[in-house]
């Protein structure tokens, strides 16, 4: 079957009630004979898919040399953070972190919690918790607010 062949429509109508639309255009691919590519551009053309996000990593590597930090770098490029964070790790790099442990250490020591801690200073609470692990303290209680 060529590509003219393909019942375009059908095609679209059958895309949009697949549970999965992934699979559903592996099958199609498969029923009409044609390659992949010709069905993704379908459902592409119908908006049933969108374009691939096409990541530049010369600017994450830029912004990565020029000292921002894995969600610095996310928001100013649209990607996730995880996606930088794997960029990161698979070239065996550290993430460059702009808070010093003892902005930490001074918050936690007047009293507040994690919570307190983390939006005060704009880090997740994971930092915090982690900073806590690797210095054998427990959480402060909450108080209040």
């Amino acid at each position: 079957m060529s590509n003219s062949d393909v019942n375009e429509y059908e095609i679209v109508y059958n895309l949009r009630h697949a549970k999965s639309l992934r699979r559903q255009i592996y099958i199609e691919a498969q029923l009409n004979d044609v390659p992949y590519e010709v069905i993704r551009n379908i459902a592409l053309k119908h908006g049933l898919i969108e374009k691939p996000h096409v990541i530049d990593y010369s600017q994450v590597k830029a912004l990565y040399e020029s000292g921002k930090s894995d969600r610095e770098i996310a928001a100013a490029l649209g990607i996730s953070k995880s996606t930088v964070c794997h960029w990161r790790k698979r070239r065996g790099l550290k993430p460059n972190s702009h808070i010093d442990s003892s902005q930490i250490q001074a918050l936690y020591y007047a009293g507040l919690s994690d919570k307190e801690i983390s939006q005060t200073l704009h880090i997740s609470q994971s930092t915090v918790r982690y900073w806590r692990y690797k210095n054998g303290v427990t959480p402060n209680k909450f108080h209040g607010g």
